[in-house]
């Protein structure tokens, strides 16, 4: 079936990353922020589990995988809180939030099973573009401005509660419905096996 890449965005379909998406997208500077830091994570992830998978059973990569992330997501704090402080500072808790975070493990369990790494850097991509528009929205509406510089007319019609935590369940909901109104997904979950399927009880695994 040719189906549009959107479909098997896990941030679309499975929802996968949605804590850190909504806890960051205050502003837009904070989720392109997340985004990079997420992909960067990803990729390491991905590179490190598939040279693991060579050397590892595969009864222990998944365990390898967490580790992993954790790894690299403590490593990009340090990074930040050293080299961008404002950043880390904007961040915060939800930076920590990448090393639990399912859509991490989807691409490196993905990578245990001998997937292409490009994979990774394929979805990391798709989740900045996504946390971006729902930040791009949030701030706009919220706060009457794009990347800190405020926007006169927006700045006088501004929705208060589009910043506050339901507002970012709201828009992301919305934008959510009209992707997958445009790009229908219902063979999508079949994309996603494994670990994030089951995870998120998508994968025939998920419902036994």
């Amino acid at each position: 079936m040719n189906e549009k890449k959107m479909t098997v965005n896990p941030m679309w379909v499975l929802f996968l990353g949605a804590c850190p998406a909504l806890g960051a997208t205050g502003t837009l500077r904070g989720a392109v922020s997340m985004g990079i830091t997420v992909l960067a994570v990803m990729l390491l992830t991905a590179l490190v589990t598939a040279l693991l998978r060579r050397i590892l059973p595969e009864r222990a990569l998944i365990a390898a995988t967490v580790l992993t992330a954790a790894l690299f997501t403590s490593a990009a704090q340090l990074v930040l809180h050293a080299v961008l402080p404002s950043v880390y500072k904007m961040l915060g808790v939800y930076l920590a939030v990448a090393a639990v975070n399912l859509l991490v493990f989807s691409r490196g369990a993905d990578n245990a099973s001998g997937l292409c790494v490009g994979k990774a850097v394929v979805t990391g991509l798709e989740f900045l573009a996504v946390i971006a528009v729902v930040a791009l929205l949030r701030e706009l509406f919220g706060l009457g401005a794009v990347w800190g510089q405020e926007i006169s007319f927006f700045k006088a019609h501004t929705v208060a509660s589009i910043q506050k935590p339901m507002g970012g369940f709201l828009v992301y909901a919305i934008v959510a419905a009209i992707v997958n109104a445009l790009f229908p997904a219902a063979c999508a979950a079949q994309e996603e096996p494994g670990f994030a399927g089951v995870a998120a009880g998508t994968a025939e695994g998920g419902n036994e």
